[in-house]
């Protein structure tokens, strides 16, 4: 499922279920919702691939608008990881009492460092916590079963199943390999282990492709829907969006991160570029024949980036 869609009728029907606010210690007010507002598959609202895996921790995909935040809370939940680069939405979550904490990680490993600092947000939180990543299906899973490892919650021979009943791409082999390696804490070293802020730069890089990867979502969501304009987002133009994610790309190649990978990836990153340039002139034109050829011109440009740079 798209992970930037969602109904568009939630947020009204949120509304109808919050009861009165409370306030936090510190004086401020948190909604504390009673009733989980669900979607039309039956499953809680703008929580993608939710899934609660023991008493202690809850996976899934980036929490999508307020209803999810509220969701969680409805839930039982106190404290909310993304290992994503993206920078997390804490401040909305602390409307509903939840507690952010940020551990980005790379597709290629779950380190052990990262492990200790998912296990000491879980180990610290007053009740579950909810790991995500963007899509939910590969970095979070990750995190969330090395963290369970860490805490004794999960054999490091169940890793590799559990990874694959989340939907992790068997490419993204050192997720494999660094989960199932991961070491158990002894309780002074995670005593040790400092807790996460909210948020922690990942490297002008990884922030740039954390954007391009939301704008390209949108994309693909109106390359399914012929070109078209998106239900739940009808003020999403697709030239726009390819406009965006063409600077986008162009400002990638200024960084000293990205020029330090090397020639072969700033040839892949000019032919994005060139890719992304030729599916905006497509969409302004009004072909969506060329537009979806450049798409998955770019789209193929990459994934072959990825599995050089990324993935391992």
């Amino acid at each position: 499922m798209n992970q930037t869609l969602r109904l568009a009728c939630a947020t009204a029907s949120l509304l109808l279920a919050l009861p009165a606010c409370t306030s936090d210690t510190s004086g401020g007010a948190v909604e504390r919702p009673a009733v989980v507002v669900r979607d039309s598959h039956g499953d809680p609202d703008g929580l993608h691939r939710y899934k609660q895996w023991n008493e202690k921790v809850g996976v899934g995909a980036q929490p999508e608008g307020e209803v999810a935040f509220a969701n969680l809370a409805a839930m039982g939940y106190k404290t909310v990881v993304s290992v994503d680069g993206a920078k997390p939405e804490a401040d909305l979550a602390a409307k509903y009492g939840l507690r952010y904490v940020h551990v980005p990680i790379g597709y290629d490993k779950v380190g052990q460092d990262a492990a200790a600092h998912v296990a000491k947000a879980i180990e610290t939180s007053d009740g579950p916590t909810y790991v995500h990543c963007h899509h939910g299906k590969h970095r979070g899973p990750a995190a969330a079963a090395s963290a369970c490892v860490a805490l004794g919650l999960m054999d490091p021979a169940k890793t590799e199943e559990t990874l694959k009943a989340a939907g992790t791409d068997p490419k993204y082999a050192g997720l494999y390999r660094t989960t199932a390696a991961t070491k158990r804490l002894s309780g002074e070293e995670l005593a040790a282990v400092p807790v996460n802020p909210a948020y922690v730069s990942p490297g002008d890089l990884a922030a740039a492709m954390a954007d391009l990867d939301f704008r390209w979502e949108y994309l693909k969501a109106s390359k399914e829907r012929a070109w078209g304009l998106l239900p739940d987002h009808p003020d999403v133009s697709p030239p726009h969006e390819a406009r965006m994610a063409w600077e986008g790309l162009r400002e990638m190649a200024r960084m000293k991160d990205a020029t330090s990978q090397g020639g072969e990836f700033m040839k892949m990153l000019a032919d994005s570029e060139a890719a992304v340039a030729k599916l905006e002139a497509a969409l302004r034109a009004g072909d969506p024949a060329a537009a979806t050829a450049s798409f998955d011109a770019a789209a193929k440009l990459c994934g072959s980036c990825h599995k050089k740079f990324r993935d391992n």
